[in-house]
């Protein structure tokens, strides 16, 4: 990575350990909670509690379809999408041509995409 700054080499070590310590990561969790029928506002607010845990729990379901694709794919859609980098930052972080950085991230969201659905295929069966 001869030429590219210094944060660029800090950042691309932060995010490998980022990401390793999501795929270390898997939690469990469950979120029954009884309440009071006759309170409307608690259950207004627990209504939006757990619409809240269930996005929560979404986006730990695609950070680990994230972590399961290789790491070429897994780099280029976090930097993308989890990071708000565009695409000339990415390829200078990663020390590669702008094209090959939009056909991985192109190819990588296909990939995802495939996972997800059978990911959701397996929990509907």
């Amino acid at each position: 990575m001869a030429g590219s700054p210094f944060s660029h080499w800090l950042y691309r070590i932060a995010n490998r350990e980022i990401l390793d310590h999501y795929n270390k990561a898997k939690r469990e969790t469950s979120y029954e909670i009884a309440i009071d029928e006759s309170n409307t506002a608690l259950q207004e607010e627990m209504v939006a509690a757990k619409s809240e845990i269930r996005k929560h729990d979404d986006y730990l379901d695609l950070q680990n379809c994230i972590s399961r694709l290789s790491s070429k794919y897994e780099e280029v859609i976090t930097l993308r999408y989890f990071e708000d980098k565009e695409l000339k930052e990415i390829a200078e972080i990663l020390g590669k041509p702008e094209g090959t950085v939009k056909s991985l991230l192109h190819r990588g969201i296909e990939k995802l995409r495939k996972t997800l659905s059978r990911d959701e295929e397996k929990q509907r069966g």
